[in-house]
């Protein structure tokens, strides 16, 4: 099996972040006292195209620092691992103001940052992307087929959001990569559980369909796709949620012969404070082992995860040589756990 090293890790936001109480989130009728609470967001980052801002500059600004942080050049890549959540893609520069239903980001990615000999693939599991991808590419390169790759997550939550209902002010903006290439360099994969449970399945969708509570005095309802949630989602998530990130969790160390005391750090996706909250007190760990970057930034999807990790190196929480748990659910259901032992991941200063 070839060596891993994981070169580098950027991200990008927005340059606009909004506040609970801002004028974008003026329709929404149906906050209930305890909401806030539970997703814990007080801040979240939106694209603003008047800015020269969208999913794709994003996704090629971290692309573009990624590789210049590992030092190599685009042209020496030989896979481009990507994903956008949002079915439809607004890409200014190539279509105007148009959209594209269900797009191809890797194309776009491999274009704009000049990736002339990389191979793109589009994969999509929503908020776990990225450490799918993450770990699809440390496979690829353990088994020779390949030897650079970068993986790149962006995401655009906000042109899905029905700015009439509550679960607007949850979603965030945003793009991630990394650089992965054949290096031993103290890297190791020390394996991971995957599961699903379709049970709740419609518990969150993106569905064609006007504004709940439009205001039709003032603008006309815009027929789009909106990320709809049962009214009770939140307490339904309760219900599992909770417990089956833990469980992935166990479930991982087990198979990988550690304990849970062999884990220097873990870092969750990041839903809802609630939610990783929860995840941490289901298997025991005391603050300080864990972030919780959902405050601020909102949650950004698959971006979620990478924010968090990068985040964490740049206040020093987690070091060289650490062994790390990455852990989280996406809407379907899947819920996982990986373990790896990282080595020296270059981040901006």
């Amino acid at each position: 099996m070839n060596p891993f090293s994981i070169k580098s890790l950027a991200c990008q936001l927005p340059q606009i972040s909004y506040s609970n109480n801002d004028e974008k989130f003026k329709q929404v009728k149906d906050i209930s006292p305890g909401w806030h609470s539970f997703w814990g967001v007080k801040q979240r980052p939106h694209i603003d195209p008047s800015l020269g801002e969208n999913e794709v500059v994003l996704a090629e600004r971290a692309a573009l620092e990624a590789l210049e942080l590992a030092e190599i050049k685009a042209t020496d890549l030989d896979l481009i691992l990507s994903n956008y959540t949002c079915p439809a893609i607004n890409d200014n520069k190539n279509i105007g103001n148009h959209r594209e239903i269900l797009p191809r980001m890797g194309d776009r990615i491999r274009d704009r940052i000049g990736a002339t000999k990389a191979i793109c693939w589009d994969t999509e599991l929503e908020c776990l992307s990225f450490l799918m991808n993450l770990q699809l590419a440390q496979g690829l390169i353990a088994q020779g087929v390949f030897k650079k790759i970068l993986v790149c997550s962006s995401e655009r939550l906000s042109s899905t959001a029905d700015f009439t209902t509550k679960w607007s002010t949850i979603f965030s903006d945003g793009a991630a990569a990394a650089v992965v290439t054949e290096e031993d360099s103290g890297f190791k994969f020390l394996g991971s559980h995957w599961g699903t449970n379709s049970t709740y399945y419609d518990l969150g969708l993106c569905k064609w369909r006007e504004p709940f509570y439009p205001d039709k005095e003032h603008t006309e309802p815009q027929f789009d796709m909106y990320v709809t949630m049962a009214e009770s989602g939140d307490q339904t998530m309760k219900l599992f949620v909770p417990q089956a990130v833990p469980a992935a969790i166990h479930t991982a160390i087990s198979k990988a012969g550690l304990t849970l005391e062999d884990i220097n750090y873990f870092v969750f996706h990041q839903p809802s404070s609630t939610l990783v909250s929860a995840w941490a007190q289901g298997v025991e760990l005391k603050e300080g082992s864990y972030l919780r970057t959902v405050e601020e930034v909102g949650c950004l999807g698959s971006v979620a995860t990478p924010y968090t990790l990068y985040t964490a190196l740049k206040q020093g929480a987690v070091k060289e040589n650490d062994i790390v748990s990455f852990a989280g659910a996406c809407t379907g259901w899947s819920f996982m756990s990986s373990l790896w032992q990282l080595g020296n991941i270059r981040i901006s200063a």
